[in-house]
C-alpha cells in the first residue's frame, strides 16, 4: 500500500463538524455537538439501512466538567476495505490513544468525568435513535474494565474512538511521530492491508469455484471461508468465530 493510496483514503472524507458550524460557534460547545448530531442523523437517515457506508452507530462523549463535547461515528465501508480505513483512522488518533489501540491496553479514562452516549439506526426507525451499551473493548480500551458485557469488535472501528481523540489533551498524532515499539506493530499491519489488496482476485476466484461446484460439500466451503478471513483479519479481534484448530487468533491489535 503506497503513500499515495492512503492519501487517497483520507482526500475522500468530509468533516460534518465543517457543514455545522456558525459563526458564533465554539467547537466542542454543547450546542456545536448537538448540531452535529443532529446533522449526521439527516445525511445518514437518507441512506437505506443496508447502505454499506452507512455507519452502525453515533457516539455523543462528553466532559461536563469542562464543558466539552464530541461526536463520532463507526466506521462504514466494505469489509474489503475495512482493514486500510481503520489503519488509516489510527495514525491519525494522538499518540497516547493509538498506542492503546496497537497495545490493546487500557487508557484507563476517570469515569465520573466522562459521560459516553452510543446510539444505533434499526430497521424502519427515525435515524440513530436507540440507545446502546458500549462494547466489550471500548470498556476496556477507554475505562480498563476486562469483564465488562457486551460484545466485542474490530479495534478502532467503533464511534467512541474519534470522540474521545477530540476531547483528549493536545498531543501529535501516531503518523508524527513512530516509537519503535509502536513501528513493527504498524508496519506488519501495513503490510497485511497490501497483501489483502494483492490476493483479493484469487481470494474471490476461489470462493466462486467453490459455491459454483454442483456437489459442494460443507468442508470444501468452510475450507475456503477460513482462508478468506484469515486474509481479512487484518485486526483480529474476539468478533471472529475461531475454530478448535485455530487458535492462534488473538484479541486486539496485535
Amino acid at each position: 500500500m503506497t503513500r499515495r493510496q492512503l492519501a487517497w483514503f483520507s482526500d475522500v472524507q468530509f468533516s460534518i463538524y465543517t457543514l455545522a458550524e456558525k459563526p458564533d460557534d465554539v467547537e466542542g460547545s454543547e450546542a456545536h455537538a448537538k448540531r452535529v448530531f443532529e446533522l449526521a442523523n439527516v445525511w445518514f437517515k437518507k441512506l437505506d439501512i443496508k447502505n454499506t457506508f452507512k455507519p452502525k452507530v453515533l457516539a455523543k462523549i462528553s466532559q461536563p466538567g469542562n464543558n466539552k463535547h464530541s461526536i463520532g461515528s463507526s466506521i462504514a465501508v466494505s469489509h474489503f476495505l475495512r482493514p486500510i480505513c481503520l489503519y488509516n483512522r489510527i495514525i491519525r488518533l494522538k499518540r497516547t490513544l493509538a498506542k492503546t489501540i496497537l497495545h490493546f491496553e487500557p487508557l484507563k479514562l476517570e469515569e465520573d468525568e466522562w459521560v459516553f452516549e452510543a446510539f444505533q439506526h434499526k430497521s424502519g426507525d427515525d435515524g440513530y435513535r436507540s440507545k446502546k451499551d458500549t462494547c466489550k473493548n471500548c470498556k476496556m480500551i477507554f475505562f480498563g474494565d476486562h469483564w465488562g458485557e457486551g460484545h466485542s469488535t474490530f479495534l478502532g472501528a467503533c464511534a467512541e474512538y474519534c470522540a474521545v481523540n477530540e476531547l483528549l489533551p493536545p498531543e501529535g498524532t501516531a503518523q508524527d511521530k513512530v516509537d519503535k515499539e509502536d513501528s513493527p506493530l504498524l508496519k506488519r499491519n501495513l503490510s497485511r492491508c497490501s497483501l489483502l489488496f494483492e490476493g483479493f482476485k484469487d481470494i474471490s476466484e476461489k470462493c466462486i469455484y467453490v459455491c459454483k461446484q454442483k456437489n459442494c460439500d460443507e468442508n470444501s466451503l468452510k475450507e475456503v471461508y477460513w482462508k478468506a478471513l484469515e486474509k481479512f483479519a487484518v485486526f483480529e479481534n474476539e468478533s471472529f468465530p475461531v475454530p478448535q484448530s485455530s487458535k492462534s487468533v488473538k484479541v486486539g491489535f496485535n
